[in-house]
């Protein structure tokens, strides 16, 4: 009997200490009350099931720890006031790359035309500009110093705290965009500040009693709302409804040298999706039958087309102007899609979402203690869905393109991100 007691302390987990083993002998086995008929048919599953389940008991000794009490508890996260970053990022050597006084940059096609303002940089904006000369006219008083603007921009993160667990929270970078954005994309340029860390967005708690909208605040991330987003579901909705056309239409697709994972949508990163967007009017072109060709074409012409102007490093008003053109004939173009050829197909999920989708049951079922029933292989519904937010904040680049810095740097291709 010691062999098999030692046997077992040394194999299976190695969490056993000779405590619990000195324990588990003198406390359990040798005692007055022990009778090993009672661990007939013993199931450790089985017993931790009913303690969980077991009625509270305040007078039994089992239950003695128990009785949890829930309660709100103030805890105070490391963070840095704005104007100590603001006046720390001045005083680094970077600060004598500053711009603190703003200024317009023109462009002329020749004299005939007139000169166009080149929307580029934050300090090159009229709402820059409408700014410093507000500041200017309003000095501060027993102060001889020079006023400046100091251009902040917040940026935010979700970060695991462990390697286990899904504790988490936002680290809040603060950015100052009086230095070229060109500058701030290095690495070497340590540009980024860190300014605080907290476990939630609370902005519309803390800035309501300002009257100040804090929905202006967020800026579209082009990677994260267009690419990996509204494209890639558009891709996938496109494949689906060539599995629902038939006569060979995925296999035409699959046979243009497109890269081998764009089928099952594995493996491609954010510029994979920017590839195939650039290249889908050739690839897709003859795959169904009209009118749904020309609809499917004229709608890959408008988001290439949207995606292209976005990614312009810098903007003028006539390209502006034409950017927001095409943001409203993009939203057509949608709107015709959904109408004229979603609702002519009835597609389903694409096979390795089927698939994937099996054995997440058969885990599931397996976990239950449900394995022997049958898993259902079919496919579900899968639909285009015009409601999602990221497919209507395309349209909120169209607007204060002229007047906020948050459009011009999600516009430009130099980026923080």
């Amino acid at each position: 009997m010691v062999w098999c007691l030692m046997g077992w302390f040394y194999n299976g987990s190695m969490q056993k200490s000779l405590k619990d083993l000195n324990s588990l002998v003198h406390n359990i086995i040798l005692a007055n009350d022990f009778n090993h008929e009672d661990l007939q048919d013993f199931s450790a599953q089985q017993e931790i099931c009913r303690l969980d389940e077991a009625p509270h008991d305040p007078s039994s000794s089992l239950f003695a720890l128990d009785g949890w009490h829930m309660s709100s508890i103030p805890i105070h996260l490391p963070c840095e006031k704005i104007t100590e970053v603001v006046k720390l990022a001045f005083e680094e050597p970077a600060a004598q790359s500053f711009h603190t006084t703003p200024y317009k940059l023109f462009w002329q096609l020749d004299k005939t035309q007139p000169p166009e303002h080149i929307i580029t940089k934050l300090y090159t904006l009229d709402a820059m500009l409408q700014e410093h000369e507000r500041i200017k006219s309003s000095p501060v008083t027993n102060c001889n110093l020079k006023t400046v603007i100091a251009t902040i921009v917040l940026w935010s993160n979700l970060t695991h705290l462990a390697s286990f667990g899904n504790t988490t929270l936002w680290l809040i970078y603060l950015f100052l965009r009086n230095q070229s954005k060109y500058t701030q994309v290095k690495p070497t340029s340590f540009t980024t500040h860190h300014l605080a860390y907290i476990p939630k967005n609370t902005f519309s708690k803390k800035l309501s009693k300002f009257r100040f909208n804090f929905y202006s605040m967020p800026m579209p991330n082009f990677m994260h709302e267009f690419e990996l987003s509204v494209w890639k579901a558009m891709l996938t909705h496109l494949i689906c409804i060539l599995y629902a056309a038939g006569d060979n239409a995925v296999q035409e697709l699959n046979a243009q040298k497109f890269s081998s994972n764009v089928l099952g949508l594995t493996k491609l990163t954010a510029r994979d999706f920017e590839d195939i967007l650039q290249c889908a009017m050739p690839v897709f072109d003859g795959l169904l039958l009209e009118p749904y060709n020309t609809t499917i074409l004229n709608l890959l012409f408008k988001l290439a087309t949207w995606h292209a102007f976005g990614k312009l490093h810098m903007h003028t008003e006539t390209t502006l102007f034409h950017f927001n053109n095409c943001t409203t004939c993009l939203g057509h173009a949608f709107l015709k899609f959904t109408w004229e050829c979603c609702a002519k197909f009835k597609t389903y999920d694409l096979p390795h979402e089927t698939a994937a989708h099996a054995l997440w049951m058969g885990a599931k079922s397996a976990k239950m203690g449900t394995a022997g029933l049958t898993i259902g292989k079919e496919s579900k519904s899968h639909t285009f869905n015009m409601s999602t937010y990221k497919l209507h904040a395309l349209g909120k680049v169209k607007y204060g393109s002229q007047e906020t810095e948050s459009s011009v740097k999600h516009l430009t291709q130099v980026d923080l991100g």
